[in-house]
């Protein structure tokens, strides 16, 4: 009989991966919150509040009482907790919830490191205006603050003085924030694949941002040498630290003047069609792995793969306005490596930038001889495409 897992949220990336590997799967998912062939993927679909933890449990007790599950599964934000809860409630092994709250939340991770002098940064927690401009007094410089479980970009801001702190107050109004030093540097990424509490660098990745920090582009692999630079042993003591055992983890560095520092780190694949640039520079299916290697189907990575291409994607922006036509597609795909997603249609909103919720327009990706090759490429493709939008 099939091994038979839950999983909990998010796209059909990891559907693939364990209908791909002959597994029975039970997704639970909010009703209209999954692509259709979700259900060619999957031994059946039941609609739940995702946010309900005590619902989701009961779905999965009964379910598992009916025919054992061999895990939870889940490559969304907003599932991995739930995840971790019900591989433990259930005795499924995983990595621990300790382990994946810490992640989610950055104010316990940022002590967590500091009690253990791993990456030191200068942080506290702000509730308003008042305490944002004192921080900012005390470290002298720049500051960012964020929310204090958030992803993606979401909500943050960079702050240079009381003015831009005000105003994003304005915004925010009254929640907690984690306030930290502006770390000055290379922001990149970095890809690892757990197994048995053994972490393996799959690749890293170089961000191009916007100036409200939002990523509009990934390229890999970076061009940042991580064992010279000490990044990759900050990344294995800092997925010790916080206790990763398995599974993908998409970890977020800053290479500065005083040396690598962890700016946040997600138990799952990073977004941003990360998922897709590892396919096409390496040959391998993360969301695949995280399904199989737990499951002892497959063996997890002994050693970082080696690159067959380099692979970029860029974002397309756009003015603010309602979506008027796409310019320029035809000559923008014509690079056979490269293909062109348009993700809006005329009559639709671009709206601000201000996470990466946000990249609603499309993208180009694709891949070249090396990460520089494949850039170049997909810089040249959405260069060539004019998003034209009208005010509204």
């Amino acid at each position: 009989m099939p091994v038979r897992v839950v999983v909990l949220g998010g796209r059909a990336n990891i559907l693939e991966g364990t209908h791909g590997l002959g597994l029975d799967t039970v997704l639970i998912h909010r009703e209209g919150g999954y692509e259709p062939r979700a259900a060619q993927l999957t031994e059946r679909i039941v609609h739940a509040d995702l946010g309900d933890y005590a619902l989701l449990e009961k779905i999965v007790r009964d379910l598992h009482a009916e025919r054992p599950f061999a895990r939870v599964l889940s490559l969304t934000e907003d599932c991995l907790v739930p995840a971790a809860q019900l591989n433990e409630a259930l005795g499924l092994g995983g990595n621990s919830v300790a382990s994946v709250r810490l992640l989610k939340d950055k104010v316990a991770m940022r002590g967590h490191l500091a009690e253990r002098g791993i990456s030191p940064v200068r942080w506290r927690v702000v509730d308003g205006l008042d305490a944002t401009v004192r921080f900012l007094g005390e470290v002298g410089d720049r500051i960012i603050i964020k929310p204090v479980d958030g992803a993606g970009s979401e909500s943050v801001f960079p702050i240079a003085g009381e003015q831009e702190a005000r105003a994003a107050w304005e915004l925010l109004g009254e929640r907690p924030m984690l306030a930290e030093e502006f770390l000055r540097g290379t922001e990149l990424s970095v890809e690892t694949f757990s197994h048995a509490g053994r972490h393996v660098v799959i690749t890293s990745t170089d961000k191009v941002l916007s100036p409200g920090l939002v990523e509009i582009g990934h390229t890999i692999p970076s061009r940042v040498d991580l064992d010279g630079t000490g990044i990759a042993d900050l990344v294995h003591r800092f997925l010790d630290a916080v206790g990763i055992v398995e599974g993908p983890a998409h970890t977020e560095v800053i290479l500065g003047p005083a040396g690598p520092r962890i700016v946040e780190s997600h138990n799952r694949i990073g977004g941003g069609s990360l998922r897709e640039l590892i396919q096409l520079a390496y040959g391998i299916d993360l969301a695949r792995w995280a399904a199989s290697v737990p499951l002892g189907l497959e063996p997890g990575p002994a050693e970082p793969p080696a690159m067959r291409h380099g692979a970029a994607v860029r974002f397309l922006t756009a003015r603010p306005g309602i979506i008027q036509r796409f310019d320029g597609v035809a000559e923008a795909a014509a690079d056979s490596d490269i293909t062109v997603h348009l993700t809006a249609k005329p009559g639709d909103r671009a709206t601000p930038l201000r996470s990466s919720h946000d990249r609603t327009i499309g993208f180009v990706i694709g891949r070249g001889v090396d990460a520089a090759d494949a850039a170049a490429r997909c810089e040249a493709a959405r260069d060539r495409i004019d998003v034209v939008t009208a005010a509204d």
